[in-house]
């Protein structure tokens, strides 16, 4: 049986399978994204300011805070396009 691999923390082998992984990149809009994972809490939401609050969080953890805070409702549409985003965030 093959063995799990874990990357979860920086100090797992292949945390930068991650989404946390500081691994930034340019959307196709030419927007910088930090991490994945910035890139898709920001797209929860359509209010600029506050994908832009995220997008510009100091880390991954405190742009899922954000991204799952609520203070802001999400796009309607959420549950349907989110895999859409994640892998458009991993190509």
């Amino acid at each position: 049986m093959a063995k799990p691999i874990y990357f979860f923390t920086k100090n797992d082998d292949w945390f930068e399978l991650s989404n946390f992984y500081p691994f930034g990149f340019e959307d196709d809009n030419k927007v910088y994204w930090p991490t994945v994972e910035h890139y898709f809490q920001a797209h929860k939401f359509s209010d600029d300011q506050f994908r832009e609050k995220i997008r510009t969080a100091v880390s991954a953890k405190q742009a899922k805070a954000l991204g799952q805070s609520r203070t802001i409702p999400i796009i309607a549409n959420w549950n349907d396009i989110r895999e859409i985003v994640m892998k458009t965030a991993l190509q």
